[in-house]
Protein backbone atom coordinates (compact mmCIF):
# COMPACT_ATOMS: atom_id res chain seq x y z
CA UNK A 1 0.00 0.00 0.00
CA UNK A 2 1.60 3.23 -1.10
CA UNK A 3 0.41 6.45 0.84
CA UNK A 4 0.94 9.73 -0.30
CA UNK A 5 1.37 12.90 1.91
CA UNK A 6 0.70 16.13 0.89
CA UNK A 7 0.44 19.08 3.46
CA UNK A 8 -2.82 17.78 4.81
CA UNK A 9 -4.13 15.79 2.13
CA UNK A 10 -3.55 11.61 2.27
CA UNK A 11 -3.97 9.72 -0.82
CA UNK A 12 -3.88 5.65 -0.37
CA UNK A 13 -4.13 3.44 -3.01
CA UNK A 14 -2.54 0.01 -4.04
CA UNK A 15 -0.20 -0.31 -6.78
CA UNK A 16 -1.34 -2.43 -10.16
CA UNK A 17 0.48 -3.40 -12.94
CA UNK A 18 -1.25 -5.01 -16.06
CA UNK A 19 0.96 -6.08 -19.08
CA UNK A 20 -1.28 -8.12 -21.94
CA UNK A 21 -0.32 -9.45 -25.42
CA UNK A 22 -2.43 -11.05 -28.01
CA UNK A 23 -0.94 -13.54 -30.26
CA UNK A 24 -1.95 -16.98 -31.75
CA UNK A 25 -1.17 -20.34 -31.47
CA UNK A 26 -1.66 -23.43 -33.38
CA UNK A 27 -4.60 -21.37 -34.96
CA UNK A 28 -6.15 -19.97 -32.22
CA UNK A 29 -5.93 -16.16 -31.56
CA UNK A 30 -5.60 -15.84 -27.88
CA UNK A 31 -5.48 -13.11 -25.42
CA UNK A 32 -3.14 -12.77 -22.07
CA UNK A 33 -2.16 -10.41 -19.42
CA UNK A 34 -0.03 -10.80 -16.37
CA UNK A 35 -1.55 -8.55 -13.55
CA UNK A 36 0.61 -7.58 -10.93
CA UNK A 37 -1.19 -5.82 -7.53
CA UNK A 38 0.22 -5.25 -3.91
CA UNK A 39 -1.46 -8.21 -2.72
CA UNK A 40 -0.28 -10.55 -5.60
CA UNK A 41 -0.59 -11.29 -9.21
CA UNK A 42 -2.96 -12.98 -11.76
CA UNK A 43 -1.67 -14.39 -14.88
CA UNK A 44 -5.01 -14.89 -17.47
CA UNK A 45 -4.99 -16.73 -20.76
CA UNK A 46 -8.01 -17.02 -22.96
CA UNK A 47 -8.99 -17.55 -26.49
CA UNK A 48 -10.81 -14.86 -28.30
CA UNK A 49 -11.22 -16.93 -31.30
CA UNK A 50 -12.16 -20.79 -31.33
CA UNK A 51 -13.27 -21.08 -34.33
CA UNK A 52 -9.93 -22.78 -35.33
CA UNK A 53 -9.37 -25.32 -38.79
CA UNK A 54 -5.87 -24.98 -38.63
CA UNK A 55 -4.20 -28.91 -38.42
CA UNK A 56 -0.40 -29.61 -38.27
CA UNK A 57 1.40 -32.84 -38.21
CA UNK A 58 3.35 -33.62 -35.58
CA UNK A 59 6.63 -32.83 -38.27
CA UNK A 60 4.94 -29.76 -39.21
CA UNK A 61 4.55 -28.75 -35.63
CA UNK A 62 8.53 -30.15 -34.70
CA UNK A 63 9.33 -28.46 -37.71
CA UNK A 64 7.74 -24.84 -36.28
CA UNK A 65 9.04 -25.51 -32.81
CA UNK A 66 12.95 -25.42 -34.27
CA UNK A 67 12.34 -22.96 -36.28
CA UNK A 68 11.85 -20.48 -33.70
CA UNK A 69 14.30 -22.04 -31.05
CA UNK A 70 16.68 -23.03 -33.22
CA UNK A 71 17.41 -26.55 -35.76
CA UNK A 72 17.73 -29.63 -33.92
CA UNK A 73 16.24 -28.43 -30.79
CA UNK A 74 13.65 -31.29 -30.70
CA UNK A 75 14.01 -34.17 -33.04
CA UNK A 76 10.74 -36.41 -34.37
CA UNK A 77 12.48 -39.67 -33.72
CA UNK A 78 12.49 -38.30 -30.08
CA UNK A 79 9.26 -37.47 -29.41
CA UNK A 80 8.26 -40.78 -31.22
CA UNK A 81 10.81 -42.21 -28.75
CA UNK A 82 8.92 -40.79 -25.33
CA UNK A 83 5.26 -41.77 -26.44
CA UNK A 84 6.58 -45.32 -27.27
CA UNK A 85 8.00 -45.00 -23.84
CA UNK A 86 4.10 -44.76 -22.66
CA UNK A 87 2.55 -46.68 -25.39
CA UNK A 88 3.49 -49.84 -26.84
CA UNK A 89 6.28 -49.98 -29.51
CA UNK A 90 4.66 -51.96 -31.72
CA UNK A 91 1.61 -49.36 -31.70
CA UNK A 92 3.62 -46.58 -32.15
CA UNK A 93 5.59 -47.81 -34.89
CA UNK A 94 2.32 -48.76 -37.03
CA UNK A 95 1.10 -45.30 -36.69
CA UNK A 96 1.94 -43.41 -39.77
CA UNK A 97 2.13 -40.03 -37.66
CA UNK A 98 2.24 -37.69 -41.16
CA UNK A 99 -1.57 -38.56 -41.43
CA UNK A 100 -2.19 -37.51 -38.25
CA UNK A 101 -2.81 -33.69 -37.92
CA UNK A 102 -3.61 -31.84 -34.60
CA UNK A 103 -5.88 -28.97 -34.09
CA UNK A 104 -6.40 -27.03 -31.08
CA UNK A 105 -9.65 -26.05 -29.68
CA UNK A 106 -9.29 -24.52 -26.71
CA UNK A 107 -6.80 -23.25 -24.27
CA UNK A 108 -7.59 -21.27 -21.30
CA UNK A 109 -5.74 -20.70 -18.29
CA UNK A 110 -6.23 -18.47 -14.93
CA UNK A 111 -3.86 -18.17 -12.37
CA UNK A 112 -4.12 -16.26 -9.00
CA UNK A 113 -1.76 -15.65 -5.97
CA UNK A 114 -2.92 -13.49 -3.01
CA UNK A 115 -0.80 -13.32 0.06
CA UNK A 116 -2.39 -12.62 3.24
CA UNK A 117 0.75 -11.91 5.47
CA UNK A 118 3.08 -15.00 5.25
CA UNK A 119 0.26 -17.07 3.73
CA UNK A 120 0.21 -17.38 -0.01
CA UNK A 121 -3.29 -18.23 -1.59
CA UNK A 122 -2.89 -19.48 -4.86
CA UNK A 123 -5.45 -20.86 -7.46
CA UNK A 124 -5.03 -22.05 -10.69
CA UNK A 125 -8.09 -23.12 -13.86
CA UNK A 126 -7.06 -24.73 -16.82
CA UNK A 127 -8.46 -25.60 -19.99
CA UNK A 128 -7.03 -27.92 -22.86
CA UNK A 129 -9.02 -29.71 -26.04
CA UNK A 130 -6.97 -30.93 -28.56
CA UNK A 131 -8.51 -32.62 -31.66
CA UNK A 132 -7.18 -35.00 -33.60
CA UNK A 133 -7.32 -35.84 -37.01
CA UNK A 134 -7.29 -39.64 -37.75
CA UNK A 135 -8.17 -39.81 -41.15
CA UNK A 136 -6.09 -42.13 -42.58
CA UNK A 137 -4.29 -43.88 -39.57
CA UNK A 138 -6.23 -46.58 -40.38
CA UNK A 139 -5.97 -48.18 -43.66
CA UNK A 140 -9.13 -47.89 -46.08
CA UNK A 141 -9.15 -51.12 -47.28
CA UNK A 142 -10.93 -52.28 -43.81
CA UNK A 143 -14.17 -50.97 -43.91
CA UNK A 144 -15.59 -52.42 -40.66
CA UNK A 145 -14.05 -49.66 -38.50
CA UNK A 146 -12.49 -46.06 -39.25
CA UNK A 147 -11.53 -43.79 -37.02
CA UNK A 148 -12.34 -40.05 -38.01
CA UNK A 149 -11.16 -37.86 -35.47
CA UNK A 150 -10.06 -38.41 -31.47
CA UNK A 151 -10.75 -35.44 -28.72
CA UNK A 152 -8.15 -34.94 -26.24
CA UNK A 153 -10.18 -32.49 -23.16
CA UNK A 154 -8.73 -31.44 -19.68
CA UNK A 155 -9.86 -28.94 -17.40
CA UNK A 156 -10.82 -27.95 -14.04
CA UNK A 157 -12.37 -24.80 -14.59
CA UNK A 158 -16.60 -24.19 -14.02
CA UNK A 159 -16.85 -20.71 -15.89
CA UNK A 160 -19.53 -21.81 -18.02
CA UNK A 161 -18.17 -19.73 -21.48
CA UNK A 162 -15.14 -21.81 -21.02
CA UNK A 163 -17.13 -25.22 -21.22
CA UNK A 164 -19.18 -24.57 -23.78
CA UNK A 165 -16.37 -22.99 -25.90
CA UNK A 166 -15.20 -26.89 -25.41
CA UNK A 167 -17.96 -28.39 -26.92
CA UNK A 168 -17.96 -31.65 -24.85
CA UNK A 169 -19.67 -34.68 -25.46
CA UNK A 170 -20.81 -35.78 -21.93
CA UNK A 171 -23.82 -38.18 -21.62
CA UNK A 172 -25.70 -35.16 -19.87
CA UNK A 173 -26.18 -33.48 -23.16
CA UNK A 174 -27.89 -36.01 -25.28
Amino acid sequence: MEVIHMKNLQVTEKVQLSVGLKFTFMGVDLSSYYKKTADGYQIFLAPANVSNDVQLTLKEMIGQFNGMAGEGALSEDDVKSKIAEEEDPQVVNAIDFDSVKFCLKMLFLNIESKKNGETEEKTVEYALSLQINAEGLIPKEIKIFQIDSLSFNIWNTQRQTVLEKMALITPDSF
